[in-house]
C-alpha cells in the first residue's frame, strides 16, 4: 500500500510541472521501463541464474545488454536482442572456464551474443571475478516492423539472419551501417525482467529482485548501436535524476548520466533480518550491489560519493570499531557496532577496508569464522564473513550505514527549476539477504531444502531546496 500511495503522490506532483519532468529519469513503481539493472546473478557453486526479459508493449524492440563481473564491473558480454512484440527472451547462466556461459533455446534474435563454446573472455580478470555479477538491459528503440516487411517475424530465424545483414552485410540491405535508427522509433519503455538463483541437485531457488528506470533516455530519442558496442550503458541515459522526497517532487540535474541513477539508489543505510537458527541449519547471504560503481570510478570528476585513496582506490568503511559501518541488533533491538572479514574485534585504527567491487557478498555466521557464501562461493575479494553476535533467539538485523562512516556524499547536483545546490548522502546501493535451511527432521516425501530472498531497506537523506536536511 505504501508504494500506491508514493506512486499516486507522485503522479499528481507530476501534473503541476511543466513537460521537461519527462526526460527525467525516475525508479519505477510497476516494475517496468525503458532500462533494467539486475543487481547480482551468480554461478558460483554449481548455482544457475535463470533470466527472463519480456516486453510487454505492442511493437518490437532493440535492446542492449551488458553482463559484467562483479568485481571490477568489466564487461564480459555486450550483444543485442530484438524481442518481439509481448515476446520473453529467456536463458540460463551456468559456470565456465570463459564464464559465465549462456544458455537459450527462445528464437529471439540476439546478435553477438558468445554462447561460451569457443569464445573468449573480455577481461583478463580471474574467473572468479566472473562467478557473480550484475547485467544492465537498455532499451535502444522499437523496430518497426509494421512499416518495413523486410524484417517480418522477428523470431524466425530467416528473419534474424536479415538483421545481422542490416549490420554486417554488403548491399541495400545493410542500412543500419549508414544509419543505425534507420526503421527504428524511440523508446517506450515497457520491458521488465525476472530473475531467479535455482539450486538443481539441491533443489532450492530464489527470486532476484531487479530495478526498472522509466524515462532514461529523453523523449522522441534513439540510440540503436552495433552489437558489439559497449553503450548504451547506465551512463548513456538523462542527466535528470526524478524521486518523490518528504512528500516533495525532486528533480536534480546532474553532471553525468550515471550521477543520475546512482541519485536514485542513494541511500545512508541500508538492513535486512538474519535467521541463523540451528535446528534448521540456517545460512544467510548480505548482498551489496553497486550498479553504477565502476562508472564514477572511470570518470576523475565524478568520483563522488565513492571516498578514495590514492594508493588503493575506492575504500568502503574501514575495520576501526568508531568508525565501522556496520550494526547489529538482536531480536530485542539491542544494537551493537560490530566488524566484518571474520571478526567482531577492530584491527589497526588507521587499516582501511578497500571496496572490492560492483557487487559484495557477506556470509552471516555467529562464529566469527571464515564461513563461505552459499550463493557466491568461497571467501575471496568482494566475499567475505560476517559475524554477528548471537541471542538466544539466532535472529536480528544487520545495518551498513553510509553516510557518516565511507561516504562522501554527492554535492554535484543541481535543482532542475530553481539552479540551488543539492546533496545527496550516502552511498548508490541496492541488494537483499538470501535465506537458506534445511529441515533434517521433515518426513518422506516433504520438502527439506527451502530458500527465500528479502529486498533490504533502507534510509535517503537529502539536502533539499532550502538547505534542510531530510531523511527518510
Amino acid at each position: 500500500m505504501g508504494y500506491r500511495i508514493r506512486f499516486h503522490l507522485l503522479w499528481l506532483s507530476l501534473m503541476a510541472f511543466p513537460q521537461a519532468l519527462w526526460s527525467a529519469v525516475s525508479l519505477s513503481q510497476n516494475q517496468q521501463g525503458q532500462a533494467l539493472v539486475v543487481p547480482y546473478y551468480t554461478v558460483a557453486n554449481g548455482l544457475n541464474t535463470l533470466v527472463s526479459i519480456n516486453n510487454h508493449q505492442n511493437h518490437p524492440k532493440a535492446l542492449k545488454i551488458h553482463l559484467k563481473d562483479g568485481r571490477l564491473g568489466a564487461n564480459i558480454q555486450s550483444f543485442n536482442v530484438y524481442l518481439g512484440a509481448h515476446e520473453s527472451w529467456n536463458f540460463a547462466m551456468a559456470e565456465d572456464p570463459n564464464g559465465p556461459l549462456i544458455l537459450s533455446s527462445d528464437n529471439s534474435c540476439a546478435l553477438n551474443l558468445d554462447t561460451g563454446a569457443s569464445g573468449q573472455p573480455t577481461t583478463s580478470e580471474p574467473s572468479w571475478d566472473r562467478l557473480v555479477g550484475v547485467i544492465e538491459v537498455i532499451e535502444m528503440g522499437q523496430v518497426l516492423t509494421e512499416s518495413n516487411d523486410f524484417f517480418g517475424n522477428l523470431t524466425e530465424q530467416e528473419n534474424c539472419q536479415r538483421l545481422a545483414d542490416a549490420w554486417y552485410a554488403q548491399g541495400p540491405n545493410s542500412f543500419w551501417q549508414a544509419e543505425s535508427s534507420a526503421e527504428m522509433a524511440p523508446a517506450n519503455g515497457g520491458l521488465s525482467a525476472a530473475v531467479s538463483v535455482i539450486d538443481v541437485s539441491n533443489g532450492w531457488a530464489i527470486n532476484i529482485p531487479t530495478l526498472a528506470f522509466n524515462d532514461f533516455f529523453a523523449a522522441n530519442t534513439i540510440h540503436h548501436r552495433s552489437p558489439e558496442a559497449a553503450e548504451p550503458n547506465l551512463a548513456s541515459g538523462s542527466h535528470d535524476s526524478l524521486l518523490l522526497h518528504q512528500g516533495q517532487v525532486m528533480q536534480t540535474t546532474w553532471p553525468t548520466g550515471h550521477e543520475a541513477i546512482s541519485a536514485l539508489l542513494m541511500t545512508t543505510g541500508i538492513e535486512n533480518a538474519y535467521d541463523l537458527s540451528l535446528f534448521v541449519a540456517a545460512e544467510n547471504d548480505f548482498i551489496l550491489s553497486f550498479p553504477t560503481w565502476s562508472y564514477h570510478r572511470d570518470q576523475a570528476d565524478s568520483q563522488k560519493p565513492f571516498i578514495t585513496n590514492p594508493v588503493h582506490g575506492f575504500l568502503f568503511g574501514t575495520s576501526y570499531r568508531q568508525r565501522n559501518p556496520l550494526f547489529h541488533y538482536d531480536h530485542t533491538g539491542q544494537q551493537e557496532r560490530g566488524g566484518y572479514g571474520g571478526s567482531i574485534d577492530p584491527h589497526p585504527p588507521e587499516v582501511d577496508w578497500i571496496l572490492p567491487g560492483v557487487t559484495m557478498t557477506f556470509a552471516v555466521n555467529d562464529s566469527y569464522d571464515v564461513v563461505d557464501s552459499f550463493l557466491s562461493g568461497e571467501i575471496r575479494d568482494n566475499v567475505s564473513p560476517l559475524g554477528v553476535p548471537i541471542s538466544a533467539e539466532y535472529k536480528g538485523r544487520v545495518k551498513f550505514a553510509f553516510a557518516e562512516y565511507n561516504s562522501l556524499g554527492n554535492d554535484r547536483g543541481i535543482d532542475a527549476h530553481t539552479g540551488t545546490p543539492q546533496t545527496y548522502h550516502g552511498l548508490p546501493v541496492t541488494g537483499f539477504m538470501g535465506m537458506k535451511f534445511y529441515n533434517a527432521g521433515a518426513g518422506p516425501g516433504l520438502l527439506a531444502t527451502y530458500a527465500w530472498s528479502n529486498a533490504h531497506s533502507s534510509d535517503r537523506h537529502i539536502n533539499d531546496l532550502t538547505g534542510e536536511n531530510h531523511a527518510e
